[in-house]
């Protein structure tokens, strides 16, 4: 009897210690919603700090750089699109005339600056070069004239006429060389060098062929052809 009482106590304690254990806690769904997207991303900003700005800082130095070129390629555009532009001209007929008395080139030169802005310091050298019938020129003449000029406003075009005051005079071989037997003939090239009002170079090359009248001996031109060039700044 006592044992069956002491039995009955023992379960009658147990069933109280179960009673007065603490129910675990249940989850409610409020606890179990993730962070949002855009406070994991601040949350991930403020332990990298550093990192951001640095990236930031970079990106927009590349913006920056992008916008600089952009706008320094629209200022070259507008540049050469109102830049001057040289046009060099021997006045006179190919064939120049002259007598035997005075076996003499006399050529004239014109410049023009076709161009929208005025041209500055403009220097033109100009040379005649002997060569052999079936051979090229060399361009390697000593200089004939030189023009200088300060400044040349567009289509106000500054020339030296074919009177005579340049002259390229033959010796007596040179002119029956190149009248008479025609195995000789002549070159007039020029290379012109000037500025425009930002203050960058710019030159143009020009060369003519110069042979006694009408004729039919064929002359070797086209290295004298291909001397005719501009620079494109």
């Amino acid at each position: 009897m006592a044992a069956k009482s002491v039995e009955l106590a023992g379960k009658e304690g147990s069933q109280i210690e179960k009673a007065k254990e603490p129910e675990s806690p249940t989850n409610t769904p409020q606890d179990n919603k993730k962070p949002s997207l855009v406070s994991r991303a601040s949350d991930w900003a403020r332990h990298n700090h550093g990192p951001v700005v640095a990236v930031a800082t970079c990106l927009l130095f590349a913006i920056g750089a992008i916008q600089a070129g952009i706008f320094i390629k629209q200022l070259d555009v507008i540049r050469k699109d109102q830049r001057p532009w040289i046009k060099v001209e021997m006045i006179g007929s190919r064939g120049m005339a002259f007598t035997e008395e005075t076996p003499a080139l006399k050529p004239g030169i014109k410049l023009t600056n076709t161009g929208k802005t005025p041209s500055k310091s403009i220097s033109a050298q100009v040379f005649i070069e002997e060569v052999k019938n079936g051979e090229v020129p060399q361009f390697n003449a000593p200089i004939f004239h030189t023009l200088d000029i300060g400044a040349m406003f567009p289509n106000s075009p500054e020339e030296i006429a074919p009177d005579g005051n340049w002259q390229y005079y033959l010796s007596d071989a040179a002119y029956q060389k190149f009248y008479l037997s025609k195995t000789i003939f002549f070159v007039f090239y020029s290379t012109v060098t000037y500025k425009d009002v930002f203050g960058r170079d710019h030159w143009t090359k020009y060369c003519v062929v110069i042979y006694p009248g009408s004729v039919s001996v064929p002359y070797k031109s086209l290295e004298c052809t291909k001397y005719n060039d501009t620079d494109n700044n």
